[in-house]
């Protein structure tokens, strides 16, 4: 295939994410990845002796996560000791046999430490093109015969799908949804073990630059009997490296609502990691079964 058919298909990947698709209770806030971007990225011919290095380079420089490989140049974040992934498999007492989805699994070093922990399948979706492509490299370099990544919308998937699991994990993806109460019942309906770190909306212990962020006035969203208060947040302009949701706003809520709609769902849940101080805001981990 020529670099200008695989360029075409790339764009084409990135249009099939549903970026030109309005968000149903929000006709303009269209996708951020409107168009594909694939600067820096080798799409070219590799002569060189086949080895792991030459897939991790396709994405040389532009790599988050470290592997625990060594010798393996990647990124510098150690994503495979990820403390907030670590604390929920010990509170669960671990993994073994379990049938995992996760949510957004951007460069599947948490996909490597759910499988470790002994889950029999972890299928992880991603809506990034970037991020799927990274995880297929990362499945190869660390043998990851029992995880599946998908490439599409995970809200789609729990709004549609038929299936079970034993547990989902949402790590890093709550604030990054325009309907987060759609998604979180969604959850609720696919699996009775749910994990999730975010951030929060808490105007008391936000600094008047996070609050700053949010723009407009925040609206109630009710579905059934259930209803949680959404503060939107704009992404600014897209970047390459761009990391987050596939609309242009996210819908921020606020953890004690989290938590409410969850035990009212018959969940007990168990909080952990509790961050006020936070880069991106008051952060935790909650971890909810029934």
């Amino acid at each position: 295939m020529s670099l200008l058919n695989i360029r075409k298909v790339m764009q084409g990947l990135g249009r099939g994410t549903g970026a030109d698709d309005p968000s149903p209770d929000n006709p303009g806030n269209t996708a951020v990845g409107t168009t594909f971007s694939i600067e820096g990225i080798n799409l070219g011919y590799v002569d060189r002796y086949p080895a792991d290095q030459c897939a991790m380079d396709i994405f040389r420089g532009s790599w988050r996560s470290r592997l625990p490989v060594e010798g393996l140049e990647s990124g510098t974040e150690n994503f495979f000791e990820d403390y907030r992934i670590r604390w929920a498999i010990e509170t669960l007492g671990g993994l073994a046999g379990a049938d995992v989805l996760e949510l957004g699994p951007m460069e599947g070093l948490h996909t490597a430490i759910l499988a470790e922990a002994g889950a029999a399948q972890v299928t992880a979706i991603d809506s990034s093109v970037s991020a799927f492509l990274r995880c297929l490299i990362v499945k190869e370099v660390l043998r990851l015969d029992r995880a599946r990544f998908l490439l599409g919308n995970f809200e789609t998937y729990l709004r549609d799908t038929p299936a079970r699991h034993d547990l989902i994990v949402a790590c890093g993806v709550l604030y990054h949804l325009t309907d987060p109460l759609a998604a979180l019942l969604d959850m609720m309906r696919v699996a009775d073990r749910i994990f999730i770190w975010s951030v929060f909306y808490d105007r008391d212990l936000m600094s008047a630059d996070d609050l700053a962020h949010f723009r407009g006035a925040p609206s109630r969203r009710e579905i059934g009997a259930d209803s949680m208060t959404y503060h939107p947040r704009p992404y600014g302009p897209a970047t390459d490296d761009f990391i987050g949701g596939i609309r242009r706003t996210a819908a921020w809520v606020r953890k004690a609502e989290v938590v409410a709609l969850l035990e009212r769902h018959g969940f007990r849940v168990t909080l952990g990691h509790k961050r006020d101080d936070h880069l991106f805001g008051p952060a935790a981990c909650i971890l909810a079964r029934r």
